[in-house]
Formats: C-alpha cells, sequence, structure tokens
C-alpha cells in the first residue's frame, strides 16, 4: 500500500500540481537588493502559496500565456521557509542570512530566480518549537530547533522543480551550501550545471 507521501511524490513526477496566481505575469517589489519580479503559485498539495522572485526576464510569459523557454544555465535558489530563522536570525541560524544573500547573488548576476517554499507549519508544531528553544534561565542544553522540522524531501524538491518548470527554466547554476542534498533535483528532469556557494560574508 502505497503512503500519502509516495502518492504525493507520484503526482509531482508526473502532473502540474502548481499553478500562477493572477497577475500571471508577476508584481514587481523593490528589495534592498534590487527590484525583482514577485510570481505567486498556488499548490493543489499545500495550503499556503509558494513565491519565485525573478530577474532578467525569468518566467516572463509569451503571447499565449506560456513562460518562455530557456536553454541558459540560471542562477536558482530553492529556499524552504524557516520562520524564525528567515526573520528572527533566532538562535543565529544562518537560514535568514543565506536568503538575503541568495538575493543578493542573483541580483548581482542580472539573472535568476529565488523560489520560496512555503510548506503549511501547524499551529500545535509552531509552538512546540518555541517552547524547546533554548531559554537562558534554564541550565540545560535544548537543541536548536529554528531549524525546519525535517530537511527538503521529495514533496519540497518536487514542488520547486515544477515551478522552475512553469519560469520556463531547465538548467541550473543551483545556490546551495548542502550540495549532497541535490540527487532529488535530478529525478524531476532538471539538470544541474553548476553548484555554486551562498557567501554570506556581511548579510545580517
Amino acid at each position: 500500500m502505497c503512503s500519502v507521501e509516495q502518492i504525493i511524490e507520484y503526482r509531482l513526477a508526473r502532473e502540474s500540481l502548481v499553478k500562477r496566481i493572477e497577475p500571471r505575469c508577476g508584481t514587481p517589489i523593490e528589495t534592498p537588493y534590487g527590484t525583482f519580479n514577485l510570481i505567486a503559485y498556488h499548490s493543489a498539495i499545500d495550503a499556503v502559496p509558494h513565491l519565485a522572485l525573478t530577474v532578467g526576464n525569468v518566467g516572463e510569459l509569451d503571447q499565449y500565456g506560456s513562460a518562455k523557454p530557456s536553454d541558459e544555465p540560471t542562477l536558482v535558489r530553492v529556499h524552504r521557509r524557516n520562520l524564525l530563522g528567515d526573520i528572527f536570525d533566532a538562535n543565529d541560524h544562518p537560514s535568514g542570512r543565506e536568503l538575503r544573500a541568495s538575493l543578493r547573488m542573483i541580483s548581482e548576476a542580472g539573472r535568476g530566480a529565488l523560489i520560496y517554499l512555503r510548506p503549511e507549519l501547524y499551529g500545535d508544531e509552531f509552538i512546540d518549537r518555541l517552547q524547546k528553544i533554548q531559554r537562558p534561565e534554564l541550565d540545560v542544553n535544548i537543541p536548536d530547533l529554528t531549524v525546519s522540522k525535517e530537511p527538503m524531501d521529495r514533496r519540497d524538491y518536487g514542488t520547486g522543480v515544477q515551478i522552475i518548470r512553469d519560469l520556463g527554466l531547465k538548467n541550473l547554476k543551483l545556490l546551495t551550501n548542502h550540495p549532497k542534498h541535490l540527487t532529488a533535483l535530478h529525478g524531476f528532469g532538471i539538470d544541474i550545471v553548476e553548484e555554486i556557494p551562498i557567501v554570506t560574508n556581511g548579510d545580517r
């Protein structure tokens, strides 16, 4: 008998489970690293929309409403949301610095995309993580749970790849500090032509 996760993985490999939210062409937004085009995606398997922040005409639509395909190797970061780390730098976890450094590096390259996955974090799980963060008044070393509860799995990668495909991309220069986790991407038909470390010097 197949598990729910196996069924989702099967569907991600064979069906299109994400679609753009209007405006499908995206919305320009200003960031400390320059102007990005923000494209939001509805997912059939996630309650919260996912985001793509692009520069250099990545994801631009043709006259028929489809993204213009490109074989050009393109700088891409697939980032899974970590609320405490991304926004608050809680316990000095690097996810926020990696997020900001990725935006900076993509902007400097003049072409690329940051895929921001937002898997649902339910109330009880979030409260549990808050309660387990190390408290200065306690003489006990509680593990840092500002890290996402689970690493990115094939479901996350599958959703990310569907967004990458919708942007018209195939050949990636992938921004990552964890190259050992990349085998899942190859299984979805994406070519990683280069792995580029995320340099966080000065990104706070």
